[in-house]
């Protein structure tokens, strides 16, 4: 039997884990597998078709990423691929966090030589979250330096970061529109921004939840209006099925990038 067969036989997917201790003697990851915490684990990011590539010269790595348990209560700031470098999601019972820059390739081989974790599974849903999350690293919009530092700005930017800890967890998205688009305006020239606060499409049936989002989205509202520079024209609660393509003409994912984890984030 070839690797590629080897490999769909197993059952390797994108989204399959690994326990690192399946891995053979000798074998290097980063973080080192020394110094991970115990039920870490290894989330394979590699295509399907990739995976199970015949031609081994063609696509001789698989690529993981390295997840740890979360120590307490889960930050709903990380949710969803709100942050461009941290993320948190479940996998059955309890909820485990990933960095972008902690990711390693492995030789397909190897993964003949193990087999996907037993008791462990990432569902579809977030397979696909960790594929985006992944893939927004590169592809996200890049709001005004000056807009990022109005919003941050102290006691603001922390007023907001308490609000999407505590409330985080209601929204899938956050929509930004910002006019001007791209432009460093000077001190003295407003911003002029418009927010959609994105539930899930199934969420909006539930009452208590959007009586949830509609009270945050006030707070944030009004969290807002006091940024210096800001001029807020609306701030609302929409689901996702009333957000179009057209509409992404001129809103963008809205990130916490620069709001959440700075003292991890920034380099020393």
């Amino acid at each position: 039997m070839d690797l590629a067969q080897s490999l769909e036989k197993i059952g390797w997917r994108q989204g399959s884990i690994l326990s690192p201790k399946s891995l053979p003697n000798g074998c290097k990851i980063e973080p080192p597998l020394s110094e991970l915490p115990e039920e870490s684990c290894l989330i394979v990011l590699t295509q399907d078709c990739d995976l199970v590539q015949p031609n081994l010269s063609k696509e001789p790595f698989a690529e993981v990423l390295v997840a740890t348990p979360v120590a307490g209560k889960p930050d709903s700031r990380l949710f969803f691929g709100k942050n461009p470098r941290l993320i948190q999601f479940p996998i059955g019972n309890r909820y485990f966090e990933a960095c972008c820059h902690n990711r390693s390739r492995l030789e397909r081989p190897l993964l003949a030589q193990c087999s996907p974790a037993g008791d462990q599974k990432l569902s579809d849903a977030d397979t696909g979250l960790l594929r985006e999350w992944m893939a927004k690293r590169y592809v996200r919009p890049a709001f005004p330096d000056n807009l990022n530092r109005r919003l941050r700005s102290s006691p603001h930017g922390k007023a907001i970061s308490k609000l999407l800890e505590d409330c985080g967890s209601l929204f899938q998205t956050l929509y930004l529109m910002c006019t001007p688009a791209g432009v460093e305006l000077p001190e003295d020239q407003s911003y002029r921004v418009s927010l959609w606060m994105a539930v899930a499409t199934e969420a909006a049936q539930n009452a208590t939840h959007m009586k949830q989002a509609g009270k945050a989205c006030e707070a944030m509202a009004e969290t807002l209006k006091m940024c210096p520079g800001v001029d807020l024209l609306s701030c609302e609660v929409r689901h996702e099925g009333q957000i179009t393509l057209d509409d992404l003409r001129y809103f963008s994912e809205w990130d916490f990038d620069y709001l959440t984890h700075r003292e991890f984030l920034q380099p020393s």
